[in-house]
């Protein structure tokens, strides 16, 4: 940006007239949208904590996600279609699209490695920085109790840069799996041939493969997720590749988890 685009403004008077700049490019993209898109991308008010407020993304991706048409030429083999918001999706000679609704979810959320929609992005930054001060209590009250939660309850680690989570930590849209159902999760894992160590009150699951670390997080109801990494002592903020085994594969279940593993790696930087 020009140095002198606000030649007579102070540093604060810049920041506070980019940052109201950036505000009304986030709504014109929101207002872009059909009324009914734009009213949910809008209807964040009511949220009291970060827990509501991953609460309202996530509903608010699934009403989008109904809006979503399956369009038969992007697969032949699964229903796929374009993003209603963006109308973007992967282009290949196969498959097209997204795959509706898992594939979509992540494109809207940006989870995983997926590149996020740039109208939801738009959206839930605007609310994000809307609510912020708001939540900035209750945020540092949740903090500490659950700073005290970890030197007592078992906790999991899912990230060598971050501390252990413990099992219900994070899991705001999600359902956490039930302690009699871990058992069965820890038996797949097994024969994975993924190890579990236990020191102290921290329990990890894990895997070598080709000089990388794979943690495994069975935490959720219907998936055990996999974090891979370039090594035993990532930087915060390093990248890593995940991806998820689903609780209803049977067959052949080694075969699909050791090409997962093997797709995911392709997304880490070389290894030096």
């Amino acid at each position: 940006m020009p140095a002198n685009r606000y030649p007579y403004a102070t540093p604060d008077q810049r920041v506070r007239r980019l940052e109201d700049e950036v505000y009304l490019l986030r709504r014109a993209i929101i207002e872009l949208m059909p009324d009914d898109i734009a009213n949910a991308l809008s209807d964040y008010r009511s949220c009291k904590s970060y827990r509501e407020f991953a609460e309202w993304k996530r509903k608010t991706v699934g009403f989008i996600i109904s809006k979503a048409e399956v369009d038969p030429k992007a697969s032949h083999f699964e229903e796929r279609g374009w993003c209603p918001l963006c109308k973007g999706g992967t282009r290949g000679p196969y498959q097209s699209g997204f795959k509706i609704p898992g594939g979509m979810e992540k494109h809207l959320m940006g989870d995983g490695n997926a590149s996020q929609c740039v109208v939801t992005k738009a959206a839930f930054d605007a609310a994000r920085d809307a609510l912020r001060d708001g939540f900035e209590a209750e945020e540092e009250a949740a903090r500490r109790e659950v700073e005290e939660r970890r030197k007592t309850e078992q906790t999991l680690l899912i990230d060598p840069s971050l501390p252990p989570q413990l099992f219900d930590e994070r899991q705001w849209w999600n359902k956490p799996r039930p302690a009699d159902a871990l058992t069965a999760a820890e038996e797949r894992l097994s024969s994975l041939n993924f190890e579990k160590e236990v020191s102290q009150n921290v329990i990890a699951y894990k895997l070598w493969y080709d000089g990388r670390l794979v943690l495994a997080d069975p935490r959720t109801v219907g998936r055990i997720t996999f974090r891979v990494f370039n090594s035993e002592t990532p930087k915060k903020g390093s990248k890593q590749a995940t991806f998820n085994l689903l609780d209803g594969w049977k067959n052949n279940l080694a075969e699909k988890f050791q090409g997962l593993l093997a797709e995911a790696c392709k997304t880490l930087p070389k290894r030096k």
